[in-house]
């Protein structure tokens, strides 16, 4: 497979994981928007909707975020790298992790350990620590590095780069219990990623109709 049609696929996840990671947000705005889940809102439909779509879109945002970094890995250099690293490691943890378990475990507790449910969206502080606060800084951290590697890069828009930076800096802040911060945060950080999604696939496009055009050159000679 050739590396434009590499970068296309890997445009089409992001695409794929980023229009259900904002409907996941939406929907979650709407479900929960206080963070304290009741043993009945765990084990409603409702709940595992929201909850598989969480691990949907952290699963492919993960498959495809090597694709815009590859894209432009050759000029982004060890920032890049710091801010792809850091990244993957935020939505592997805050992200495929925290899925599993809302998945598995939140049903089990809602039915045998309803105290041990998260309350305000801390939970025990063992909890907020590897499933917020960390993760928090992962993104955080990722996301503005990675923007202004982009930035310097200039092989993608600027603005996704001004996107990126804009989403680290939102997800520090939503350490703070400000109204929305949560949505506004998601919102900004998906659109980010659809635009390196949709980048992508009009420029393995642009790449594989040009090398028909090269082919068929070289065959009418």
């Amino acid at each position: 497979m050739s590396s434009a049609s590499l970068y296309r696929w890997s445009g089409f996840v992001l695409l794929i994981g980023s229009i259900i990671g904002i409907l996941g947000t939406i929907l979650d705005t709407v479900f929960n928007s206080s963070h304290d889940l009741t043993p009945q809102q765990v084990l409603s439909t409702t709940f595992t909707i929201d909850a598989a779509l969480f691990l949907v879109w952290s699963v492919l945002l993960v498959i495809g975020l090597p694709g815009p970094y590859l894209r432009q890995a050759t000029r982004t250099g060890a920032l890049g790298f710091a801010g792809f690293v850091l990244l993957s490691l935020g939505l592997l943890l805050g992200g495929v992790a925290f899925g599993i378990v809302q998945i598995t475990d939140w049903p089990y507790l809602a039915q045998s350990a309803p105290k041990l449910l998260p309350s305000g969206g801390t939970g025990p502080t063992s909890g907020f620590l590897l499933w917020i606060l960390v993760p928090l800084l992962l993104l955080g951290l990722g996301n503005i590095l990675l923007g202004i590697a982009t930035l310097r890069a200039k092989v993608f828009s600027r603005w996704i780069g001004i996107l990126l930076i804009t989403a680290g800096v939102l997800f520090l802040v939503s350490l703070a219990p400000i109204p929305f911060i949560d949505l506004i945060t998601n919102l900004v950080f998906f659109v980010a990623f659809a635009w390196f999604g949709y980048v992508l696939v009009a420029q393995g496009k642009e790449q594989v109709v040009a090398s028909f055009a090269t082919a068929e050159a070289r065959v009418s000679r």
